[in-house]
């Protein structure tokens, strides 16, 4: 955890924004043992965060096991420059290592007003779903955070990584937002963390990107008004909100 507060710190110092991982203060793939990791929130971890918010005067944003009554949930917090806590996101699709760990499923995608503009929050394999970054679109959001843990067996990092670059750009360009994705790196078990981090622009060019090594990913972003989604058709889109085998 203090290398992770000590990153956090140093971002903090240099940025309006940021955004850590997804379970920024332990592994991912931890299965039964992830809920040694569990606090409720508020508690300890968004405490400490929120202390070095108000110190540094920046919003943050860090990926986090939350502990609600017998559930947990993998969930980013969303913290403002004065310390308080503006919303949170309850990871919505569930991966195989999330079930693994007896995480329960997230059932709300929200968009928050901050004094940087309106923020839509997904974690990791949420992206994956184009319908989550649709409707955060329909709410306004301006600036998507993406905390992930990004994962490839050793020998597929690259297909991987291509995968994620399609994910991201595409889920930018049907936002119509910027898009921030913090990725871990490093090992989690035998797969690696493939980092990569990364600031999209809506129109899905890559503003900024990282490395495979701890490091703080930076850029100065313009929000633009959104105009009206025009020509939609909501009465033929019914399939995609049905359950299906």
């Amino acid at each position: 955890m203090d290398n992770g507060l000590h990153w956090l710190d140093a971002a903090a110092q240099k940025a309006d924004l940021v955004l850590l991982p997804e379970t920024a203060f332990s592994g991912y793939w931890l299965g039964g043992k992830m809920v040694e990791f569990a606090e409720p929130i508020p508690g300890p971890i968004t405490k400490i965060v929120s202390e070095i918010a108000v110190k540094r005067n920046s919003t943050i944003c860090f990926g986090m096991t939350e502990l609600d009554g017998d559930k947990m949930y993998n969930t980013a917090v969303l913290i403002g420059a004065d310390g308080k806590i503006l919303g949170k996101h309850r990871k919505v699709h569930l991966y195989e290592a999330d079930i693994e760990s007896g995480f329960s499923a997230g059932d709300r995608l929200e968009v928050f007003d901050t004094h940087l503009g309106r923020i839509g929050i997904l974690v990791c394999y949420d992206a994956f779903y184009i319908e989550s970054i649709c409707v955060l679109d329909l709410k306004g959001a301006e600036i998507v955070l993406i905390p992930s843990v990004g994962l490839s067996k050793p020998d597929d990092i690259e297909r991987t990584m291509r995968s994620w670059e399609i994910v991201l750009c595409a889920n930018a360009k049907f936002g119509r937002c910027h898009i921030v994705w913090a990725n871990k790196v490093g090992m989690d078990n035998d797969l690696v963390c493939i980092g990569n981090s990364m600031i999209i622009s809506p129109e899905g060019d890559i503003v900024a990107r990282g490395g495979a090594s701890e490091e703080i990913v930076q850029a100065s972003i313009l929000l633009q008004p959104k105009a009206p989604r025009s020509g939609r058709r909501p009465e033929v889109y019914g399939l995609i909100c049905r359950e299906c085998n």
